[in-house]
């Protein structure tokens, strides 16, 4: 009996060090080094709120910033999770929320989303969204503003691969 335990206790350890495993995405994702892979609309500067830290301020007409994925065939189930700050100070277009779309693409630039809509804060707000099955949608991962007026940021992009 305690041999099971302890196995489940390390069957549990290991799925849990497993989810933060970012290597799905193909570049770094805490803009720490620079920009890596990364295209985006806009520079990487000081964390407004922790200047040590650095992330995405994005900005534009439909702000966006982009990385390449890695998602082996075997995964049909993944996890994008990131940080976002929008601040209570920043113009939006036709809502008092920012829209931000968070879309998968396939090679052949077709794509699968999911649209969210974030309550501005003077506060980090972590985003989650699941994508399954993932299907063709293993080439590259984007997040895109559709109402911003002014700068917004992200930090700590991670794409895991999840149970379906």
């Amino acid at each position: 009996m305690r041999l099971v335990r302890s196995i489940v206790s390390l069957m549990a350890v290991s799925t849990v060090a497993g989810a933060d495993d970012c290597r799905l995405l193909a570049t770094s994702g805490d803009f720490e080094h620079g920009a890596g892979e990364w295209q985006f609309d806009g520079r990487i500067v000081p964390d407004p709120r922790k200047p040590a830290n650095h992330v995405l301020a994005l900005r534009g007409e439909v702000a966006s910033a982009s990385a390449p994925l890695t998602i082996p065939e075997s995964v049909d189930a993944v996890q994008v999770r990131f940080r976002v700050l929008a601040p209570t100070s920043l113009k939006l277009r036709f809502d008092s929320k920012l829209v931000l779309r968070v879309r998968i693409y396939s090679e052949k630039g077709n794509s699968r989303f999911d649209e969210l809509e974030i309550t501005p804060s003077d506060h980090w707000q972590t985003i989650s969204v699941r994508f399954s099955p993932v299907s063709e949608f293993r080439h590259h991962v984007l997040v895109e503003a559709l109402n911003a007026d002014g700068p917004f940021y992200l930090d700590d992009f991670c794409v895991t691969a999840i149970g379906a």
